[in-house]
Protein backbone atom coordinates (compact mmCIF):
# COMPACT_ATOMS: atom_id res chain seq x y z
CA UNK A 1 0.00 0.00 0.00
CA UNK A 2 1.00 3.40 -1.12
CA UNK A 3 1.99 5.72 1.96
CA UNK A 4 0.26 9.17 2.52
CA UNK A 5 2.54 12.43 2.68
CA UNK A 6 2.90 13.69 5.76
CA UNK A 7 0.25 16.49 6.60
CA UNK A 8 2.07 19.83 7.56
CA UNK A 9 0.42 22.02 10.05
CA UNK A 10 -1.21 25.40 8.98
CA UNK A 11 1.02 27.00 11.72
CA UNK A 12 4.48 25.57 9.95
CA UNK A 13 4.10 28.46 7.68
CA UNK A 14 4.04 31.09 10.29
CA UNK A 15 7.77 31.54 9.44
CA UNK A 16 7.72 33.40 6.87
CA UNK A 17 8.61 37.22 6.07
CA UNK A 18 5.10 38.10 5.96
CA UNK A 19 4.32 35.94 8.76
CA UNK A 20 7.17 37.85 10.79
CA UNK A 21 6.02 41.13 9.52
CA UNK A 22 2.02 40.24 10.39
CA UNK A 23 2.66 39.06 13.65
CA UNK A 24 4.05 42.53 14.66
CA UNK A 25 1.54 44.31 12.21
CA UNK A 26 -1.83 43.19 13.35
CA UNK A 27 -1.65 44.46 16.83
CA UNK A 28 -0.02 47.53 15.78
CA UNK A 29 -2.69 48.32 13.26
CA UNK A 30 -5.36 46.41 15.63
CA UNK A 31 -4.46 48.94 18.30
CA UNK A 32 -3.92 52.54 15.64
CA UNK A 33 -7.72 51.78 14.30
CA UNK A 34 -9.40 51.24 17.83
CA UNK A 35 -7.59 54.69 18.65
CA UNK A 36 -8.59 56.10 15.29
CA UNK A 37 -12.19 55.46 16.03
CA UNK A 38 -12.53 55.46 19.55
CA UNK A 39 -14.38 58.39 21.21
CA UNK A 40 -11.19 59.19 23.45
CA UNK A 41 -8.61 59.00 20.63
CA UNK A 42 -9.44 60.78 17.02
CA UNK A 43 -13.17 59.81 17.35
CA UNK A 44 -13.88 59.01 13.32
CA UNK A 45 -16.89 56.53 12.26
CA UNK A 46 -19.06 57.79 14.80
CA UNK A 47 -18.33 54.12 16.66
CA UNK A 48 -18.77 54.37 20.94
CA UNK A 49 -16.02 52.30 22.85
CA UNK A 50 -16.74 49.27 22.42
CA UNK A 51 -17.33 49.31 18.79
CA UNK A 52 -13.95 50.53 18.30
CA UNK A 53 -11.81 48.08 20.25
CA UNK A 54 -13.77 45.38 18.42
CA UNK A 55 -13.17 46.60 14.84
CA UNK A 56 -9.20 46.89 15.95
CA UNK A 57 -9.56 43.09 17.22
CA UNK A 58 -11.16 42.51 13.72
CA UNK A 59 -8.45 44.33 11.68
CA UNK A 60 -5.39 42.35 14.44
CA UNK A 61 -7.54 39.40 13.51
CA UNK A 62 -7.72 40.12 9.75
CA UNK A 63 -4.12 40.42 9.35
CA UNK A 64 -2.89 37.62 11.07
CA UNK A 65 -5.23 35.33 9.42
CA UNK A 66 -3.60 36.61 5.27
CA UNK A 67 -0.12 36.81 6.72
CA UNK A 68 -0.55 33.38 8.72
CA UNK A 69 1.40 35.00 11.15
CA UNK A 70 -0.33 32.12 13.67
CA UNK A 71 -1.99 29.25 13.68
CA UNK A 72 -5.61 29.71 12.48
CA UNK A 73 -6.98 28.35 15.64
CA UNK A 74 -5.07 31.44 17.66
CA UNK A 75 -6.14 33.73 15.65
CA UNK A 76 -10.02 32.29 15.94
CA UNK A 77 -9.48 32.62 19.64
CA UNK A 78 -8.56 36.22 20.28
CA UNK A 79 -12.15 37.43 20.68
CA UNK A 80 -12.55 34.54 22.99
CA UNK A 81 -9.66 36.03 25.22
CA UNK A 82 -9.50 39.39 24.80
CA UNK A 83 -13.09 40.58 24.85
CA UNK A 84 -13.65 39.35 28.39
CA UNK A 85 -10.61 41.16 29.51
CA UNK A 86 -11.95 44.27 28.05
CA UNK A 87 -15.14 44.14 29.54
CA UNK A 88 -16.59 44.66 26.17
CA UNK A 89 -19.00 40.85 26.63
CA UNK A 90 -18.90 38.07 29.00
CA UNK A 91 -17.38 35.14 28.24
CA UNK A 92 -20.04 33.04 28.02
CA UNK A 93 -21.42 35.06 25.40
CA UNK A 94 -18.65 35.09 23.58
CA UNK A 95 -17.97 31.41 24.31
CA UNK A 96 -21.72 30.76 22.99
CA UNK A 97 -21.14 32.44 19.68
CA UNK A 98 -18.58 29.70 18.90
CA UNK A 99 -21.30 26.71 19.16
CA UNK A 100 -23.45 28.69 16.73
CA UNK A 101 -25.63 26.53 14.49
CA UNK A 102 -23.72 28.21 11.55
CA UNK A 103 -19.90 26.71 12.50
CA UNK A 104 -21.28 23.83 13.23
CA UNK A 105 -23.13 23.39 9.55
CA UNK A 106 -19.97 24.92 7.51
CA UNK A 107 -17.48 22.80 9.66
CA UNK A 108 -19.42 19.30 8.73
CA UNK A 109 -19.27 20.35 5.46
CA UNK A 110 -15.81 20.63 5.48
CA UNK A 111 -15.39 17.44 7.28
CA UNK A 112 -17.76 15.44 4.26
CA UNK A 113 -14.91 17.21 1.73
CA UNK A 114 -12.17 15.66 3.82
CA UNK A 115 -13.93 12.21 3.44
CA UNK A 116 -14.63 12.39 0.10
CA UNK A 117 -10.62 13.16 -0.65
CA UNK A 118 -9.52 10.73 1.65
CA UNK A 119 -11.72 7.85 0.36
CA UNK A 120 -11.32 8.90 -3.32
CA UNK A 121 -14.79 9.49 -3.79
CA UNK A 122 -15.11 12.70 -5.65
CA UNK A 123 -11.91 11.31 -7.63
CA UNK A 124 -14.83 8.29 -8.47
CA UNK A 125 -17.43 10.28 -9.63
CA UNK A 126 -15.10 13.16 -11.37
CA UNK A 127 -13.83 9.92 -13.59
CA UNK A 128 -17.61 8.70 -13.86
CA UNK A 129 -18.74 12.01 -15.48
CA UNK A 130 -15.96 11.98 -17.74
CA UNK A 131 -16.47 8.74 -18.86
CA UNK A 132 -19.78 9.52 -19.77
CA UNK A 133 -18.94 13.63 -21.20
CA UNK A 134 -16.36 11.13 -24.07
CA UNK A 135 -13.70 12.89 -25.52
CA UNK A 136 -15.44 16.15 -26.85
CA UNK A 137 -13.67 19.46 -25.03
CA UNK A 138 -17.09 21.05 -24.78
CA UNK A 139 -18.37 17.86 -23.39
CA UNK A 140 -15.64 17.48 -21.05
CA UNK A 141 -15.56 20.93 -19.23
CA UNK A 142 -19.08 20.60 -19.00
CA UNK A 143 -18.63 17.71 -17.33
CA UNK A 144 -16.01 19.18 -14.66
CA UNK A 145 -18.68 22.12 -13.97
CA UNK A 146 -21.40 19.41 -13.60
CA UNK A 147 -19.19 17.24 -11.26
CA UNK A 148 -18.39 20.71 -8.96
CA UNK A 149 -21.56 21.93 -8.99
CA UNK A 150 -22.81 18.33 -7.75
CA UNK A 151 -20.51 18.56 -4.85
CA UNK A 152 -20.57 22.28 -4.21
CA UNK A 153 -23.93 21.93 -3.34
CA UNK A 154 -23.19 19.61 -0.25
CA UNK A 155 -19.52 20.76 0.46
CA UNK A 156 -18.66 24.01 1.08
CA UNK A 157 -17.38 26.01 -2.17
CA UNK A 158 -13.67 26.63 -1.31
CA UNK A 159 -13.26 22.96 -0.20
CA UNK A 160 -14.62 21.48 -3.38
CA UNK A 161 -12.63 23.92 -5.72
CA UNK A 162 -9.34 22.48 -3.39
CA UNK A 163 -10.89 19.11 -4.23
CA UNK A 164 -11.38 19.62 -7.84
CA UNK A 165 -8.34 21.24 -9.05
CA UNK A 166 -5.88 18.80 -9.25
CA UNK A 167 -8.37 16.46 -11.48
CA UNK A 168 -8.96 19.28 -13.45
CA UNK A 169 -5.54 20.28 -14.13
CA UNK A 170 -4.64 16.01 -14.82
CA UNK A 171 -7.44 15.78 -17.05
CA UNK A 172 -5.91 19.04 -19.19
CA UNK A 173 -2.18 17.80 -18.81
CA UNK A 174 -3.59 14.48 -20.15
CA UNK A 175 -5.38 15.96 -23.04
CA UNK A 176 -3.98 15.11 -26.39
CA UNK A 177 -4.40 16.97 -29.85
CA UNK A 178 -5.73 15.22 -32.62
CA UNK A 179 -2.70 13.48 -35.22
CA UNK A 180 -3.26 15.83 -37.84
CA UNK A 181 -3.07 18.94 -35.95
CA UNK A 182 -0.43 21.79 -36.66
CA UNK A 183 2.09 22.19 -33.50
CA UNK A 184 1.03 25.85 -33.00
CA UNK A 185 -2.40 25.02 -33.04
CA UNK A 186 -2.27 22.13 -30.57
CA UNK A 187 0.15 24.20 -28.27
CA UNK A 188 -3.02 26.95 -28.28
CA UNK A 189 -5.75 24.36 -28.07
CA UNK A 190 -4.06 22.94 -24.89
CA UNK A 191 -3.97 25.99 -23.77
CA UNK A 192 -7.62 27.26 -24.16
CA UNK A 193 -8.46 23.71 -22.63
CA UNK A 194 -6.57 24.17 -19.74
CA UNK A 195 -8.39 27.73 -19.01
CA UNK A 196 -11.58 26.25 -19.54
CA UNK A 197 -11.38 23.33 -17.61
CA UNK A 198 -10.17 25.58 -14.54
CA UNK A 199 -12.69 28.16 -15.11
CA UNK A 200 -14.80 24.71 -15.01
CA UNK A 201 -14.37 24.48 -11.85
CA UNK A 202 -14.18 27.64 -10.54
CA UNK A 203 -17.59 28.25 -11.66
CA UNK A 204 -18.93 25.03 -11.11
CA UNK A 205 -18.43 25.32 -7.43
CA UNK A 206 -20.06 28.84 -7.03
CA UNK A 207 -23.38 27.86 -8.86
CA UNK A 208 -23.39 24.62 -6.94
CA UNK A 209 -22.54 26.22 -3.63
CA UNK A 210 -25.44 28.56 -4.48
CA UNK A 211 -27.85 25.91 -4.49
CA UNK A 212 -27.77 25.07 -0.65
CA UNK A 213 -26.76 26.73 2.37
CA UNK A 214 -23.78 24.01 2.95
CA UNK A 215 -22.28 25.81 -0.50
CA UNK A 216 -21.25 29.04 0.98
CA UNK A 217 -20.27 30.08 4.23
CA UNK A 218 -22.06 33.56 3.74
CA UNK A 219 -25.15 32.29 2.64
CA UNK A 220 -25.67 29.90 5.74
CA UNK A 221 -24.58 33.28 7.89
CA UNK A 222 -27.08 35.32 6.13
CA UNK A 223 -30.16 32.74 6.47
CA UNK A 224 -28.89 32.98 10.74
CA UNK A 225 -28.95 36.57 10.42
CA UNK A 226 -32.50 36.83 8.56
CA UNK A 227 -33.88 34.25 11.05
CA UNK A 228 -32.74 36.15 14.41
CA UNK A 229 -34.17 39.42 12.66
CA UNK A 230 -37.40 37.53 12.18
CA UNK A 231 -37.54 35.53 16.11
CA UNK A 232 -36.49 39.38 17.52
CA UNK A 233 -39.55 40.97 15.78
CA UNK A 234 -37.29 43.82 14.51
CA UNK A 235 -37.94 45.17 10.82
CA UNK A 236 -34.83 45.71 8.69
CA UNK A 237 -35.34 49.81 7.90
CA UNK A 238 -36.20 50.14 4.01
CA UNK A 239 -33.75 51.25 1.50
CA UNK A 240 -32.78 55.00 0.78
CA UNK A 241 -34.92 56.35 -1.67
CA UNK A 242 -33.16 56.24 -5.65
CA UNK A 243 -31.63 59.67 -6.30
CA UNK A 244 -33.39 61.52 -9.50
CA UNK A 245 -31.14 63.48 -11.60
CA UNK A 246 -32.64 66.82 -12.38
Amino acid sequence: MGQHAPVTNEGDASHGIAATIGRWAGPLAGVALAWWTHPAGAAHGGLTADGAITLGLLAWMALWWMTQAADLAVTALIPAVLLPVLGIVAFKDVAASYADNVIFLFAGGTVIGMALERHGISEHFVHWMLKAAGTRPAFVVGALFMAAASVSAFVSNTATTVLMLPLATGVAAGAVALPDTAPERAARGARNFTAAALLAIAFGSTVGGAATLIGIAAAAAAAAAAAATATSGKVLPPPPPPLLDG
